[in-house]
């Protein structure tokens, strides 16, 4: 892998974690092509747990549900 993908690619990593999301990178070459590839794999867990902590409403449930990130929000009626 060259180094400018790899500084580049280190750089988004840093920004992901400090985020607080749990990443994992993997790298692919395809000499045939001649493309290198880099794959950035985020923990659905911890997506959701980013989502949740940017919504500022009190109640709030953020899961997958089917294939769609669901954020369910209530508030009780008086």
């Amino acid at each position: 892998m060259s180094k400018d993908i790899t500084r580049e690619v280190e750089k988004s990593l840093k920004r992901l974690r400090r985020m607080g999301l749990r990443v994992h990178v993997e790298y692919d070459r395809d000499m045939k092509e001649m493309m290198e590839y880099a794959f950035i794999f985020i923990e659905l867990d911890s997506l959701l747990r980013y989502i949740a902590r940017r919504i500022e409403y009190p109640n709030k449930k953020v899961y997958v549900e089917e294939g769609w990130v669901v954020i369910k929000l209530w508030r009780q009626i008086v």
